[in-house]
């Protein structure tokens, strides 16, 4: 597993993505919220998660399963 984010560091990067406004940016950014409150909060991180899948869905990008 890499290196967990820090909770500013989700913060920042989701900023970033919000200004640029690329989808997949902003995704990914709330799977790292998701990843950084998957142990810590379990209702946190699945609004998270959540919140990149609509984001990945709303933006037209196809979800694939592994």
């Amino acid at each position: 597993m890499g290196q967990e984010m820090s909770l500013d560091s989700c913060r920042q990067s989701l900023k970033r993505a919000l200004l640029t406004a690329n989808s997949d940016s902003v995704a990914t950014a709330y799977c790292h919220f998701g990843e950084y409150y998957a142990y810590r909060d379990i209702d946190s991180a699945r609004y998270y998660n959540e919140k990149g899948l609509e984001e990945i869905r709303s933006s037209g990008m196809s979800i694939s399963s592994p």
